[in-house]
């Protein structure tokens, strides 16, 4: 952000938001199998019958990989990321800047200065990951071998639960 002549707490919020951006990316490749393996059993053992009783995760992940191979483990893994690259990159984009803004203005001590800084950074990050993140979980849970198109899961669930 220096380097294009930002500078002060706009260069805090693009540098920390660049990060965060990142560390979201890196994270998902792992993380997206765990969550769609996690969702799946959830979903299986409270359904109860004869899935309650196929719901052990090594049950899933055997499942996952006979039907779809590894795909299987990133479905969702696109609307993932659109619904968690926004909350890291603006989590920490705000963070940064509020405590940019902050430092050296000696208004109140450091411990009030991060739990504001965290408090502005969390607001702002929820407003904006919150839908995507039930679309996503909705993609993840759709039934067939392929999923339906995002943007079919997201018309239906404004249709069905509103905005």
């Amino acid at each position: 952000a220096e380097a294009a002549g930002v500078t002060g707490p706009t260069a805090a919020a693009a540098s920390n938001g660049a990060a965060g951006f990142g560390a979201v990316l890196a994270s998902q490749t792992i993380y997206t199998p765990c969550d769609v393996v996690t969702q799946r059993v959830m979903v299986a053992s409270g359904s109860g019958g004869a899935a309650a009783a196929d719901a052990s995760a090594a049950h899933v992940v055997r499942d996952i990989w006979s039907t779809s191979g590894w795909s299987g483990f990133y479905r969702g893994f696109g609307v993932t990321l659109i619904a968690y690259l926004p909350g890291g990159s603006v989590w920490w984009a705000a963070y940064g800047g509020a405590r940019s803004a902050a430092s050296g203005q000696q208004l109140m001590p450091d411990l009030a200065e991060l739990a504001l800084a965290a408090t502005w950074a969390s607001l702002w990050t929820v407003a904006v990951t919150s839908p995507l993140d039930v679309l996503k979980t909705r993609v993840q849970l759709a039934p067939s071998r392929v999923a339906p198109p995002v943007l079919t899961i997201g018309r239906e669930l404004l249709r069905s639960e509103g905005f």
